[in-house]
């Protein structure tokens, strides 16, 4: 979104999170930077990144200092009611629910219904519900109640993934067997972050990144 932003001089990048509805993920759940996922390639991958548009550090520190590009997300600033606008979208466009959030497409269905709760032990449910409980807008008895049901996956996006990345059932097994690592275990830019930290607080107070980014990424507490 940046590079495109830059590309056709653009300012402002809509984004759709919600942390009312959705929550904000513990940084040991979903941490990612540029120099996380070249480490990552470099240890495990297979193919060249020649056309991946990673995230470099100086590049996104030139696109929102020099460029001034924002990260704006409107649903920070209205009373965003999920069940409200679930309703609006079926009855004006006949929208259905597709399986739950966020499983908009199969690879992400993959990740939250399958990978993340078997490999990892994470349920996305325990964040977005927790959310949604801090507005009112769900009872921690129905959620308590609701989290007692395991999540259900389906068979057709795993074998989707593996077909896609070329992973045989044995070396899947295998993956999914390996014992558990972290950003922790592999070169990131999160000290960097925590470094700048001046910086992107700075960049947090004229809007050119979200309050929650800044907080996740520049703080040595944030959990």
């Amino acid at each position: 979104m940046y590079q495109e932003a830059e590309k056709h001089h653009v300012s402002y990048i809509a984004d759709g999170h919600s942390f009312r509805t959705e929550g904000i993920q513990p940084i040991r759940w979903a941490y990612v930077d540029g120099l996380y996922i070249s480490s990552i390639h470099k240890k495990y991958g297979r193919r060249p990144m020649k056309t991946f548009p990673n995230l470099w550090y100086r590049d996104f520190v030139r696109w929102v200092d020099q460029y001034g590009i924002k990260r704006v997300r409107p649903l920070y600033y209205v009373p965003y009611i999920k069940s409200e606008a679930k309703e609006y979208l079926n009855t004006k466009y006949g929208w259905k629910q597709y399986g739950g959030h966020p499983c908009e497409n199969e690879y992400t269905a993959f990740n939250y219904t399958y990978f993340l709760p078997q490999k990892l032990g994470i349920d996305e449910r325990v964040n977005e519900y927790s959310a949604l409980i801090r507005v009112k807008q769900m009872q921690k008895e129905v959620v308590q109640q609701m989290l007692q049901t395991p999540i259900v996956y389906s068979q057709e996006p795993v074998d989707k993934v593996k077909n896609y990345l070329e992973i045989d059932d044995d070396t899947f097994r295998k993956i999914m067997e390996q014992p558990i690592k972290t950003y922790r275990d592999f070169p990131t830019y999160k000290s960097q972050f925590e470094t700048d930290e001046p910086f992107w607080r700075e960049m947090y107070k004229i809007g050119r990144v979200p309050k929650s980014f800044y907080l996740k990424y520049c703080s040595k507490t944030f959990m």
